[in-house]
């Protein structure tokens, strides 16, 4: 984990005890089910849910996760992840993820540059490949 943001102080401790902190691997061969790990292992949005989670420490939280994905390359880069309290979670917290990833994604792509775009595309128009094909 490279970042952690929350208003909420109880969620803070219980994430603190739980190392869901900056500097701490949730992959899933650590941890066990979880929503960052299990998006990094399939490669797509996932949403646990209480008792989902393999860890016990964790069956009082809802997570969604989503994969980053490099607009280019298409190369997984990271993951978004979103958690709360299991009691508060609700619908928007299985939209937000994937809205939030798109985004990351649009930015990744503005800070590649339209330079490597058109030359990815060149390089894919030989291959009969459409345009924008590797786009994720």
């Amino acid at each position: 984990m490279l970042s952690r943001l929350t208003a909420d102080a109880g969620l803070e401790r219980h994430l603190d005890k739980v190392q869901l902190a900056p500097g701490f691997s949730y992959a899933e061969e650590f941890v066990g089910t979880n929503g960052i790990g299990s998006a990094l292992e399939s490669g797509r949005a996932m949403h646990v849910f209480g008792h989902e989670h393999y860890a016990e420490d964790l069956e009082d939280l809802a997570c969604a996760g989503v994969p980053i994905h490099h607009p280019i390359s298409g190369k997984t880069v990271g993951a978004l992840d979103l958690t709360c309290w299991r009691k508060d979670a609700g619908p928007l917290l299985h939209r937000a993820g994937p809205h939030d990833a798109d985004q990351i994604r649009q930015a990744l792509l503005a800070e590649t540059g339209m330079r490597e775009f058109d030359l990815l595309q060149e390089y894919l128009r030989p291959a009969g490949a459409a345009p924008g094909s590797c786009w994720r």
